[in-house]
């Protein structure tokens, strides 16, 4: 817990670093939120788990660098280009279709509790519906592409007569898809704007697991890969040094 609380604060302490630290340029600092769900992984000793679907909650704490084409003066149409380290708090939320079965889908779904450590591609492409000498509202597509590396706990299983420990050995998440972004930039001086902005993408997310299993004096490994989909919604800050 101690582990956990501590690798939760590190984003945290981050967001008020400078962005200037990084490099002469362009920095930005975001959190956002996903609702991935996905369906249960096809494991025979975990059959009752079949047709069910696991309801997971991603905050990610993104920061890196933020190429913007639109220096000042402002133009009507800008490219964005974006790059950064993520890191990610997963937790299970829930299943569904579960019946009578959700109890025990809800130990399992434990597993899925982990700290993702990856990154954070996204390109977008911005149009100025006000523009100002002082200040820019802008709106456009954008797509991204995010990584993780998922830190995972085993957890117990009770199932009728016997119980089975989850062991995950290896936990990967990746998301892709776009959606609608929209800021506001304020020129600060002749040389720095501080922008604000925020979005909302629909992703396809794909969940890999390599997971040990142990009842009794029995032990196997099985591997599953888990497909659904993801609403991710973020703010972010960034300033932009010329």
């Amino acid at each position: 817990m101690v582990r956990r609380t501590l690798l939760a604060a590190i984003p945290a302490l981050i967001l008020f670093m400078p962005a200037a630290g990084f490099c002469e340029g362009y920095g930005f600092y975001s959190w956002g939120r996903s609702w991935p769900t996905v369906g249960a992984p096809d494991i025979k000793e975990l059959a009752w788990l079949q047709g069910i679907e696991l309801d997971l909650q991603y905050d990610h704490f993104t920061f890196g660098l933020l190429f913007d084409s639109n220096p000042p003066p402002e133009e009507l149409f800008g490219y964005r280009f974006a790059a950064g380290v993520d890191i990610a708090l997963a937790s299970f939320e829930g299943i569904s279709n579960g019946g009578a079965f959700e109890s025990l889908g809800e130990l399992y779904g434990d597993s899925f509790d982990a700290i993702g450590y990856g990154f954070e591609i996204k390109f977008g492409y911005s149009i100025g519906l006000l523009r100002r000498e002082y200040m820019r509202i802008w709106v456009g597509p954008a797509v991204r592409l995010n990584y993780n590396y998922l830190d995972q706990d085993a957890v117990t299983v009770g199932y009728q007569d016997f119980s089975v420990q989850v062991d995950p050995s290896m936990g990967m998440n990746l998301s892709a898809g776009g959606g609608i972004e929209a800021g506001i930039n304020f020129k600060l001086t002749c040389d720095m704007r501080l922008e604000l902005s925020g979005g909302f993408h629909y992703n396809f997310f794909g969940y890999y697991q390599d997971v040990d299993y142990n009842y009794g004096s029995f032990k196997y490994s099985e591997t599953s890969f888990l497909m659904g989909q993801e609403p991710f919604a973020f703010v972010q800050l960034a300033v932009h040094i010329y």
